[in-house]
């Protein structure tokens, strides 16, 4: 989450600076509007239109990269949990075990989701932030 926090930090200062360039850029085209003759006005406004698409496609790109890294690492913990479940069922010799939406009455003392999530802590899981793609 520290990685994934710090990578969203450093892309959304980027995008920050591109959205402020374009507001700066959207006044200018504004405030030109007097001097400029329709065909030099159009010719601006079509320029800023193409790179506000542009910047809407960094937004879009951008929560993709966030999305497929929260579900990427969120398969790992997963993965992870589900050999560490098939462990203590062995161990303990445990025939049948459910997760949470699966079943309907239970009880503290067939619970091992504390003994999983020690588990998992003790192990040195490797997550994953891939961030080859920055956004420019």
């Amino acid at each position: 989450m520290k990685d994934l926090d710090s990578f969203k930090v450093k892309i959304d200062n980027q995008l920050s600076i591109q959205e402020s360039e374009l507001s700066k850029k959207k006044i200018d085209i504004e405030e030109s509007r007097l001097l400029l003759n329709d065909i030099e006005y159009n010719k601006l406004v079509a320029e800023f239109n193409k790179q506000a698409k542009v910047f809407e496609n960094k937004i879009v790109q951008y929560e993709n990269i966030i999305q497929t890294n929260i579900e990427n690492n969120k398969n790992i913990i997963l993965k992870e949990i589900s050999s560490i479940i098939m462990k203590i069922s062995n161990e303990q010799n445990y025939i049948l075990i459910v997760n949470e939406d699966q079943y309907f009455l239970a009880s503290k003392d067939i619970d091992i989701s504390e003994i999983v999530l020690n588990e998992l802590n003790k192990t040195n899981l490797k997550l994953k932030i891939n961030n080859d793609i920055l956004i420019k």
